[in-house]
Order: structure tokens, then C-alpha cells, then sequence
């Protein structure tokens, strides 16, 4: 979302066909779940040609949009009694990455179901810094939020290529690790709730 000028931007997102494609049915009517499910909207195709403007993503925009689009998701369960998970994004750049090196698999990324080049999404360094920046915001709404479980999937993740395909995308190994860090996660919050009420059952002894 990031790879366009400063003046093709929209914090909606709809310099982006699939955004665009997406409001322009909900704004009809015409939107349905089959839709979405059969990717009949207009997918992967910026309003600003990626191919000559990949340094674009290297000045970072999306960071407003990111937290205002998550931050009611995260107010809303604060007012009842559930509890809302949040992880922040685990990724993995070797320090000798390059595009070149991806695509003749000379780096050390294992194979997985997804392998793309950073290419795809901007320059490396672009990548990378919104990447950082959206955790910024995770790590951020965690802090200020009673009933949120957060997991700091950034920090707990290995940085190898044991167990990410690419940039961001993970191998099976790399998934199994995901499903432990979570699941540990959420036992800990059970048990810690167990600890609260065994609190309030002696108190009220």
C-alpha cells in the first residue's frame, strides 16, 4: 500500500483495485460472500505502475490507516468480557538480500507454499520499514488495552530460513512454531485467569 506517490495514497486504501473494486460493491449493493470467496473483485493492481516506482514504498504512509481501521476492533472488546489476541508481524530479511538472490534461491529461505520476492511489495528496505512501523502500532494498542493477549510474534520468532519461504511467509516449520507461540500464549492467559478467580474464591472466603 505504500508503493505509490504521496498524492496517489489513500488512507482507505483505494488506490489499491481490490479495495476500490470492494467499495465501489458495498457502496452498490452488490457485494455478496460468493463474491469475495470466488475473487471475482479486481485483485493486485495499483492505480501507479509498481515496476517504476518501487522506491515509493520506501517513505511510509500506512501507519494512520493501519491503527484506525484496528483500533475500534480492539475499544469493542474492551467493553464486553472477551479476550482479542494480538501478534506482531514476524518476518525475516538476511542481511545479503537482494531480489536477484531470492529469485536463484542463492539465500537461505526454505521452500513453502508462498515464495515471493520483496519485489513484489516494494524495495526491501521499504518492506521492512512498514513492517516495523505496523508492529509499532500493535505493540502500541497491546499496552494501552485491558483485555488484549499479545503476542510479540516479531521477537519470538527465529530469524531463519528454516522457517520462512520468504520475507514474511512461513514454511510448515515455520507455521508449527506460529501454532506454539500461540497456543502458549492463550494457555497463559487461561491460566492466569484461573489464578484471578482462585484470588476472588479466597478473598471471598
Amino acid at each position: 500500500m505504500n508503493c505509490c506517490p504521496d498524492d496517489v495514497y489513500r488512507d482507505d486504501y483505494r488506490h489499491f483495485s481490490w479495495y476500490d473494486s470492494l467499495e465501489e460493491r458495498l457502496q452498490t449493493g452488490t457485494i455478496s460472500v460468493s463474491d469475495i470467496l470466488a475473487a471475482r473483485l479486481n485483485r493486485g493492481i495499483l492505480t501507479f505502475d509498481i515496476a517504476e516506482g518501487r522506491e515509493f514504498s520506501n517513505r511510509i504512509k500506512t501507519p494512520k490507516a493501519y491503527r484506525q481501521n484496528l483500533e475500534p476492533l480492539v475499544d469493542s472488546v474492551d467493553r464486553g468480557p472477551s479476550r482479542l489476541l494480538l501478534m506482531t508481524f514476524a518476518y525475516y530479511l538476511p542481511k545479503n538480500y537482494t531480489d536477484e538472490a531470492f529469485r536463484a534461491h542463492q539465500l537461505d529461505y526454505s521452500r513453502g507454499k508462498f515464495e515471493l520476492g520483496a519485489d513484489v511489495w516494494g524495495t526491501p528496505e521499504g518492506v521492512e520499514k512498514a513492517i516495523r512501523a505496523h508492529n509499532r502500532v500493535i505493540r502500541d494498542l497491546a499496552a494501552q488495552h485491558k483485555n488484549v493477549i499479545f503476542l510479540d510474534e516479531e521477537q519470538q520468532m527465529p530469524k531463519s530460513g528454516t522457517y520462512f519461504s520468504d520475507l514474511c511467509h512461513l514454511t510448515d516449520d515455520g507455521i508449527a512454531k506460529l501454532a506454539e507461540h500461540t497456543m502458549h500464549a492463550i494457555h497463559g492467559d487461561i491460566e492466569r485467569w484461573k489464578s484471578e478467580q482462585r484470588g476472588v474464591a479466597t478473598s471471598g472466603n
